[in-house]
């Protein structure tokens, strides 16, 4: 069954003959398994296992090497090798080429364990993760490509990007003050830009009551604008001059209730009235605001 090998027999380099502890030897694994073929059938044919040097966990030197192994009946497989798992230097594979056939050619990877026995999906290994310089499958290179993300659809630590879409986090990101207009804003520079907002003496729409004076702009514009007081002040004094009835084309002025006229000056209060005694030449009816008789 091919179990019993060492330095001068089917196997090249030094090895070991048995499963188990042999005296003298190292401790070695049985690998055992049945080997079929992809229709089911029991396979029949040699697999040729080659290794690297390297040293156990238990500190023990195994020289590089390789060894033919016959399939038996019904594809029976049995094995001894020195346990590779954990071995120095990091990721030492025994290399396994199964001869089953005209083109019949495949090769895989084992790492056998210290415990015994270890089936064949046991010591299988998909290598990559060893020695730089090993040769690798196309199944480690998919299996690591296949993790690996796009770089044209990734964002990237550095530089400038556009992400397109809704983003949704975790936990709140951090993020520097801002510079710009179209800058985010973090926690800190917000609480500080409203921490005067609304603070202070200020008049709510809801209504309060004033202890100073407003200063308008201007005259009003639309009729439910605030007045200044010297506008209403002159038309005030304007309607006074025609309440006396005082005709204004004869008039020259009028201050407080005095009225100046061309002749002479007489008291507002007593001019005008029917009942006053005074004839000024004019109708005791009043004027009108055109200023005729």
């Amino acid at each position: 069954m091919g179990s019993d090998w060492d330095c001068g027999s089917r196997a090249s380099g030094c090895g070991f003959r048995s499963a188990g502890s042999a005296a003298g030897g190292a401790a070695t694994t049985t690998v055992a398994d049945t080997v079929y073929l992809a229709d089911g059938t029991p396979a029949s044919g040699n697999l040729i296992i080659s290794w690297p040097s390297f040293v156990t966990t238990s500190g023990t030197a195994v020289a590089s090497g390789s060894t033919a192994v016959t399939l038996g009946v019904k594809g029976a497989l049995s094995v001894a090798l020195v346990p590779n798992a954990g071995a120095t230097p990091a990721g030492v594979y025994y290399s396994v080429v199964y001869q089953l056939g005209p083109g019949q050619v495949k090769t895989e990877y084992w790492v056998v364990p210290t415990a015994s026995p270890a089936s064949l999906a046991t010591v299988r290994m998909t290598p990559g993760s060893g020695l730089a310089a090993q040769p690798v499958s196309m199944q480690y290179v998919n299996s690591a490509l296949a993790t690996k993300a796009d770089d044209t659809s990734v964002v990237h630590l550095n530089g400038s990007e556009t992400i397109s879409g809704t983003k949704t986090f975790a936990s709140a990101p951090s993020v520097p003050a801002p510079s710009g207009t179209a800058s985010v804003a973090n926690k800190a520079y917000v609480d500080q830009a409203v921490a005067n907002v609304g603070a202070g003496n200020y008049l709510s729409i809801a209504g309060g009551t004033m202890t100073g004076p407003i200063s308008l702009p201007g005259n009003p514009s639309a009729p439910l604008q605030a007045t200044p007081s010297n506008m209403w002040m002159r038309d005030l004094q304007r309607r006074q001059t025609l309440l006396v009835g005082i005709e204004p084309k004869r008039a020259h002025f009028v201050q407080r209730d005095v009225v100046t006229f061309p002749r002479a000056p007489l008291q507002s209060r007593k001019v005008g009235f029917p009942d006053s005694g005074f004839d000024l030449g004019f109708s005791p009816r009043g004027l009108s605001d055109t200023g005729e008789a």
